[in-house]
C-alpha cells in the first residue's frame, strides 16, 4: 500500500515538475516588481540658518536632482549691529508663495557707510559743477583781491628794494638785508603769476584734468553706492520657491521652506537588483489611510552605494506630482517599483535569487 503511494506521489511530482517547464518554455511575460521601503520628502526645501560670526546663510536643497542648487553666505563686517527681523505674517504651516519677502536684516554699519558715499558723491557733484560752469561771481571777485593783493606786495615791496639798493651803494645797509629784499620781492612776483592763474582757472573752467579727477571721484562713489545697494538688497530675504513654512526643531535654523507641489520618494535599492529598474518606471505608493492613492515615476538612481541593515543599497528617487495634498513630508511608506515583463524562466531566476542573495 505505501509502494502505491509513494509511486502516486512520484506521478504528481512528475507532473507538476512537467508542468512548471512547460510553463518556463511558454512565450509569455509576466509583470515584476520590487517591494521596496521609501521616505517621501519635498521636492525642494529652503533652508534659512545663522552659522558663526554672525554669518546668515540659505541653501536651496533639490532633492529631485540630489543637488543643493543655490547656496549663500551673507558675511557682517565684525563690530556691526545686526538684526534679523522675520516677517510676521509668516508662522509654521503658512503657505506662502515665490518671490516673497520672508523677513529683513538691518546692518547699521552699512547704512551709515551708504549714507557717508551719497554726502561724497553729492559734494563731488557739486565740485564738478562748479569747474565746469566757470562762473561763480563771488569765487571770481575773491580770487581778483587775491591778485590785486599780491600786485600791492609786489608795488610796496619794489619800493623798499629800490631804497635798499640806494642804501647799499652808499655801504649804508649790509648787503645780505639787500638780498634778503631782492627775494622777497621775487617771491611776491611769483605770487602774482599763481594769483593770475587761479583768476583765469574760475573765469575760464578747470583745467581737463581736473575734470577728469572729479569725474572719476564721482565714478568711484557711484560703484561703491551700487555694490552697498546690492549687499542691503541681499539682506531682503526673498524665498524662491512656493510651499509651507515648517517647525523648526534647530536652534541655528531660522526658516525653513518646503515646496508641496510635488515630493520626492527616497527609496533604497539592493545592489544586486539595480539592473530591474529604469528611469521612467512607475511606482506605486502604499500609503495607509488616504483616499487618493498617489501615483510616481522613478526619475534617477544614485551612482553610490549606501549600507542599510548590512547590505549594499543604491538610492532611488521618484517624483508624485499627482493626488498629492494628502502627503506630508517624512512619511514612511511603502514601495512597488514596476519593472516591467519578464518571461517566466526569468521571473523564476529573480525570485530564487532574491532569496539566497537577499
Amino acid at each position: 500500500m505505501i509502494e502505491i503511494v509513494s509511486r502516486k506521489a512520484f506521478i504528481y511530482l512528475l507532473f507538476l515538475a512537467a508542468g512548471v517547464f512547460v510553463l518556463l518554455l511558454l512565450p509569455i511575460k509576466i509583470p515584476y516588481s520590487l517591494d521596496v521601503p521609501g521616505k517621501i520628502v519635498a521636492s525642494k526645501e529652503w533652508v534659512v540658518s545663522k552659522g558663526v560670526n554672525g554669518r546668515l546663510m540659505t541653501v536651496l536643497i533639490d532633492h529631485k536632482q540630489g543637488v543643493n542648487k543655490k547656496y549663500s553666505v551673507t558675511q557682517f563686517e565684525r563690530g556691526d549691529a545686526v538684526e534679523f527681523n522675520l516677517n510676521p505674517h509668516i508662522v509654521s504651516g503658512t503657505t506662502i508663495a515665490a518671490m516673497d519677502t520672508i523677513g529683513l536684516v538691518y546692518s547699521n554699519e552699512i547704512e551709515r557707510r551708504l549714507a557717508e558715499l551719497k554726502g561724497q558723491l553729492a559734494m563731488a557733484k557739486a565740485s564738478l559743477q562748479l569747474y565746469l560752469s566757470g562762473e561763480k561771481e563771488s569765487i571770481i571777485e575773491e580770487a581778483k583781491q587775491q591778485l590785486a593783493s599780491r600786485k600791492k606786495q609786489v608795488e610796496e615791496q619794489g619800493k623798499i628794494l629800490d631804497r635798499l639798493k640806494a642804501l647799499n651803494a652808499r655801504e649804508l645797509v649790509s648787503k645780505q638785508e639787500y638780498e634778503i629784499a631782492l627775494g622777497l620781492s621775487t617771491l611776491y612776483e611769483i605770487d602774482v603769476s599763481i594769483a593770475k592763474a587761479q583768476l583765469q582757472i574760475v573765469q575760464t573752467g578747470a583745467k581737463k584734468e581736473q575734470v577728469e579727477y572729479i569725474q572719476s571721484q564721482i565714478q568711484a562713489f557711484q560703484q561703491e553706492i551700487e555694490i552697498l545697494k546690492k549687499r542691503l538688497a541681499d539682506f531682503t530675504l526673498i524665498s524662491p520657491i512656493s510651499g509651507v513654512v515648517c517647525q523648526i526643531f534647530s536652534g541655528d535654523t531660522l526658516l525653513v521652506v518646503k515646496d508641496t507641489t510635488e515630493y520626492a520618494v527616497i527609496m533604497p535599492v539592493k545592489w544586486q537588483q539595480r539592473r530591474y529598474i529604469a528611469t521612467r518606471c512607475p511606482v506605486k505608493l502604499l500609503v495607509p489611510d488616504i483616499t487618493n492613492v498617489p501615483k510616481a515615476i522613478l526619475v534617477k538612481m544614485d551612482k553610490t552605494t549606501h549600507y542599510l541593515n548590512g547590505e549594499q543599497v543604491l538610492i532611488a528617487t521618484a517624483i508624485a506630482k499627482d493626488n498629492v495634498s494628502e502627503l506630508v513630508p517624512g512619511l514612511r511608506i511603502q514601495c512597488s517599483i514596476d519593472c516591467g515583463r519578464v518571461r517566466p524562466s526569468e521571473y523564476v531566476k529573480r525570485f530564487f535569487k532574491s532569496i539566497f542573495k537577499g
